[in-house]
Order: C-alpha cells, then structure tokens, then sequence
C-alpha cells in the first residue's frame, strides 16, 4: 500500500483555522487514515534569548495549506528521543 502526503518535511504551511504559521518538521499517518503534521513556528530573538522553544503544533492534514516557503536540511537517522508527539486523536 502506497501512502501519499500532500505536504512534505521542511514545507512551511498555514493552518485554515486558527492562522497558525510553521515548518512541517514530522508527519503521522493513524490507522484511520487520519494524516497529522507538526508544525514548529519561526522564533523572534526574544524567544531564541530567553531559552524559549515552544513545542511544535499538531494539525490534520485537509486544514493546512501551502504558505510559501521550504526549509532545507540535511537529513539523517539520528535515532534520538522525539520531543514532539501528537497529544490529540484524529476524528473524522
């Protein structure tokens, strides 16, 4: 079975709902076929002095929408702990 995203790793996207703004970081795909995408927002400086890196946020896949933007990496197995997890189930 072939399972095909309609957004990849590092696409910065905008959630239709609450206007929320980030960088697809992890995709989660249930066994209901829900698809959820993490995504993190953009720090100011402030944040970035004072040791604030919020947590990334979970959205299902049919609220998002392109919002222009790639972020490029380098990507490797690191196999290190994952700090952002979906806290919510997918309903449909």
């Amino acid at each position: 079975m072939k399972v095909e995203f309609m957004f990849g790793l590092g696409d910065v996207l905008l959630d239709k709902v609450s206007g929320f703004k980030g960088t697809v970081t992890s995709v989660t795909m249930y066994l209901n076929g829900c698809k959820q995408y993490c995504l993190k927002a953009k720090l100011s400086k402030v944040q970035i002095t004072k040791g604030e890196f919020p947590e990334g946020q979970f959205f299902d896949e049919e609220q998002l929408e392109p919002a222009g933007g790639k972020v490029k990496t380098t990507r490797s197995n690191t196999g290190g702990q994952k700090t952002d997890t979906p806290s919510s189930t997918c309903h449909r």
